[in-house]
């Protein structure tokens, strides 16, 4: 990039980006040459960042992303704790089944034994 802040040529970012505003589009920093010989951490060297709109979306995606995540984690709290509840209802179930079962089954032993010659 010129001095003027015009880009070098060649320099223009690719579609939906922008002159990285640190580096000016050079991807150095001479002044800080002793540190990863001077790479513009901002942009990682390519002379060039995200724009505003590219980055808010971004944002937005990984904010969506974040909600996504969470509304499954809630789903899967909400099915493990019906089925835990449908799983006690039928076990209650079938205790109340035995029961009957065996209320029928002593009936009916009551009802040979009256049926039965003395």
């Amino acid at each position: 990039m010129s001095s003027k802040g015009q880009p070098a040529p060649g320099k223009f970012p690719p579609k939906g980006q922008a002159l990285c505003p640190r580096c000016h589009g050079t991807g150095h920093l001479p002044k800080f040459a002793h540190v990863k010989d001077g790479i513009c951490f901002w942009c990682q060297g390519t002379g060039h960042r995200k724009g505003r709109e590219l980055l808010d979306a971004q944002r937005d995606l990984d904010d969506a992303r974040v909600q996504y995540r969470r509304l499954r984690n809630a789903v899967r709290k909400a099915r493990e704790a019906d089925k835990q509840r449908l799983q006690t209802k039928l076990d209650q179930l079938e205790a109340w089944g035995k029961r009957l079962r065996d209320y029928v089954d002593d009936l009916s032993i009551e009802i040979q034994q009256d049926l039965l010659p003395n």
